[in-house]
């Protein structure tokens, strides 16, 4: 949680999401599906849940920016969390409290990862067109109304070098730690 704050003070983070809306303009409702795909993701072969908190705020603010509401895209993290491959939290504790090798039926579980992320996706989408089209028929409408960090996509500044740098090695810690789970066999110690 600690290293997601300072990832996300260094800016890198909103400048980032803020690229991909305008580089979406005109089609922001596939900024519901990836958003969906990254928080999956991070989520299946990360064991990410909590860790997602310092975010909030940020995606619910570019999701209310780009014409959703609050909770379109969070669906990604319990799509990933519920379809675990390689999360040492839950996957990796259950199957040693069961005896069983870890992370073995990773194959059957890829196939749980996929179909919840699919069925999510396809919701996050759906959602995410219908309070596009009637802000009314959003769930979030009230609340959102009252919320006092809206985000001006066109007041973000550019996506710097630097920042660029810095999500590719936040994104690339994921990639590695999933990599060392299933080659190297990685369990809470090693991940610590």
């Amino acid at each position: 949680g600690g290293a997601f704050k300072i990832v996300e003070n260094t800016g890198a983070l909103k400048a980032g999401l803020g690229s991909m809306a305008k580089k979406l303009s005109g089609k922001e409702l596939l900024l519901a599906p990836l958003c969906v795909i990254i928080f999956g993701l991070v989520s299946c072969f990360a064991g990410c849940w909590e860790e997602f908190l310092p975010f909030i705020p940020l995606i619910c603010a570019v999701c209310i920016a780009m014409g959703f509401d609050s909770i379109t895209v969070f669906g990604g993290a319990a799509a990933g969390y519920g379809g675990a491959v390689t999360n040492v939290y839950t996957v990796g504790v259950a199957q040693g409290i069961a005896e069983l090798p870890i992370f073995s039926g990773m194959s059957f579980r890829r196939v749980v990862f996929i179909i919840l992320e699919l069925c999510t996706i396809i919701y996050a989408y759906l959602y995410a067109r219908k309070v596009r089209k009637n802000p009314e028929k959003s769930s979030m409408r009230q609340i959102d109304l009252t919320r006092n960090d809206m985000l001006d996509l066109s007041s973000l500044g550019t996506f710097t070098l630097r920042q660029k740098l810095v999500l590719t090695v936040f994104f690339g810690g994921f990639v590695a730690i999933a990599f060392c789970v299933i080659k190297f066999g990685f369990y809470i110690d090693e991940i610590a």
